[in-house]
């Protein structure tokens, strides 16, 4: 058997819901802004079982300067293969 293509990282596209700037964030960074909004029964991260709750993906534009929220439609997620294909998942 041969492997044709390995995953190798998750990446997050959105746009902001005033300005409309385009922004990407890894999957750490995006950990770490939903944590910063969680609005989630889980406060503290480091609780066994605790995972982020960030409905409106909320997150600091640093366009307008201010907490913006990304629209659904804005929002996609791709798995980066290891050739460079992307492949959107939502």
């Amino acid at each position: 058997m041969k492997t044709l293509q390995g995953y190798v990282a998750k990446i997050y596209r959105f746009r902001c819901d005033r300005c409309r700037s385009k922004f990407e964030m890894d999957e750490e960074e995006m950990l770490d802004n939903d944590w910063k909004y969680n609005e989630g029964v889980y406060k503290d991260r480091n609780e066994p079982g605790a995972h982020p709750h960030n409905p409106l993906h909320k997150f600091d534009c640093p366009v307008c300067g201010r907490q913006r929220y990304v629209m659904h439609n804005d929002y996609h997620v791709f798995h980066v293969m290891d050739d460079g294909e992307e492949i959107m998942i939502y």
